[in-house]
């Protein structure tokens, strides 16, 4: 009895790992094509990848390692990135509107000029991160740590920043979530 219990937690073990892993075809898709709309690339290592203008609308990038990653101009709407590693990752001129990106990391990484809008940026970590001219209109940035990070330029309209944490944040010409232009740390 007690080897059939053990077999069976071995396989559900097994199982159930498995399918929180990316597929191999879509990884394979994405290096060749640098297109992967709708994939699963759920805890892949990305890491330091050439990424530009990839275009991974709605892929599921959750637990992923994105860490030094170049995105520059990758189109990312509606992907969920929740847990996505991005640290010192290039996400200028990414398109990330209604992106999941719960509980992501963000240090240190380019966000400028970043379509950011109706994104969910809950619990994430943008500890100086660089967002100069980024649109976050509509974006939830509740619990989010933008410590340091450098908001010039930003539009911040209709955000929901409860509880965020903002130590030495830069805002320049800053659109507030009042509609009121912020002309602080410039």
């Amino acid at each position: 009895m007690k080897r059939l219990l053990a077999a069976v937690a071995v396989v559900t073990l097994l199982v159930g790992s498995s399918a929180l892993a990316f597929d191999p075809a879509d990884l394979k898709k994405l290096r060749e094509t640098n297109e992967c709309a709708s994939c699963d690339l759920s805890q892949a290592d990305l890491f330091n990848d050439e990424l530009t203008n990839a275009n991974l609308i709605g892929a599921n990038l959750t637990n992923t390692n994105l860490n030094g990653a170049n995105l520059t101009g990758a189109n990312l709407n509606g992907a969920n990135l929740t847990d996505a590693k991005l640290s010192y990752a290039n996400l200028t001129d990414a398109n990330l509107t209604e992106a999941n990106m719960s509980k992501t990391w963000l240090i240190e990484a380019d966000l400028i000029n970043a379509e950011i809008a109706n994104a969910n940026l809950s619990n994430a970590n943008l500890i100086g991160a660089d967002l100069t001219g980024t649109n976050l209109s509509s974006a939830n940035l509740s619990y989010t740590d933008l410590t340091y990070a450098n908001l010039s330029g930003t539009d911040l309209s209709f955000i929901d920043l409860i509880f965020a944490r903002m130590n030495g944040t830069i805002f320049c010409d800053t659109i507030m979530p009042d509609g009121s232009v912020k002309k602080y740390s410039c």
